[in-house]
């Protein structure tokens, strides 16, 4: 993930050429900075002038779900990526090769309906009730890496966008993992493991949902084991009149993988911006991010490969 403006006061001469030919904005070789929100203005309205989406081809359509996928940004160089460079104002090429969206354009692209009826994780988080995503920040920053990165911000499209930031940070460095069930030993992070095989999150389908289902039923029939959880939580939504992330974090079992799946983005709500009464909370559902979904099957399916070829001999 790259910020425009850091690229921009550091590169080299070359790329200025280039992205003067790309978004037709001279920037100058001194006083860059000074430049910069001119620069951001004329891009934003060339993006929403210009970024047309829905007249990619399935090809291209494909792989810009790929680089979205991969949080925006893809060191390989491909016929497709360079198609999607040359078509959409949003998509530019990395000084250090491959091809990337710049982190300040997902303000933009969070607000489009067409994304996020596919539920990527920045349109998700953007949905959320300002409230609600700093109820989130507060879960977060209760941790240790979490209070050196994650700030509260005054704007819905801020907050979203540092929010995404931390997640995808974390989720491609492989810090943030699905919390395999087991028995808590002596840390927090000490797990004896359900199976040796494939865990219940990759094993059972319909575990990470695609689309929106009721929490509910969801938690009914994946936790069973942690109803008790799940009820302290309803309790404190409906009758403590709580948010949904804030009454996460006051449930007394704060250690368990129910805890950290919602803490570590693996399922985010999708509901009413308030909380009103007991029916919007009945109401609420989940869905697993789509980058994060896609990443999980393709987990599952080299276990299952690896597991056959097992087998086998």
């Amino acid at each position: 993930m790259f910020p425009l403006s850091e690229i921009i006061l550091t590169s080299r001469p070359e790329y200025f050429a280039y992205l003067s030919k790309k978004t037709g904005f001279l920037l100058p070789d001194s006083g860059r900075d000074q430049q910069l929100q001119w620069f951001w203005i004329h891009l934003v309205h060339l993006v929403q002038e210009k970024n047309k989406i829905e007249s990619l081809t399935p090809e291209e359509s494909a792989a810009f779900d790929e680089l979205l996928i991969h949080f925006g940004s893809m060191p390989a160089v491909r016929a497709e990526y360079a198609a999607l460079e040359q078509k959409l104002a949003c998509v530019f090429k990395h000084p250090g090769g491959g091809y990337f969206i710049p982190l300040e354009i997902f303000k933009l692209l969070m607000q489009r309906y067409d994304l996020s009826a596919r539920y990527y994780l920045f349109t998700l988080l953007f949905s959320l009730a300002h409230r609600e995503q700093r109820s989130l920040v507060s879960m977060i920053s209760s941790s240790l890496e979490g209070q050196a990165v994650v700030s509260f911000e005054s704007h819905p499209l801020d907050m979203a966008l540092v929010l995404y930031i931390w997640f995808a940070n974390h989720h491609l460095s492989g810090n943030l993992t699905y919390p395999e069930r087991g028995v808590m030993l002596h840390s927090p992070y000490a797990f004896v493991r359900e199976t040796a095989s494939i865990p219940v999150h990759e094993r059972e389908p319909g575990y990470f949902p695609e689309t929106p289902v009721s929490m509910w039923e969801h938690l009914r029939r994946y936790f069973p084991h942690r109803e008790r959880d799940a009820q302290e939580w309803k309790n404190l939504m409906v009758a403590g009149g709580k948010g949904f992330y804030r009454g996460l974090s006051l449930i007394s079992n704060t250690r368990s993988e129910l805890f950290q799946a919602f803490r570590n983005g693996y399922f985010i709500p999708v509901m009413k911006k308030q909380l009103a009464d007991k029916r919007s909370v009945e109401e609420i559902q989940i869905v697993t991010p789509r980058e994060i979904y896609i990443q999980n099957e393709k987990n599952k399916k080299i276990k299952l490969e690896k597991l056959s070829k097992k087998a086998d001999t």
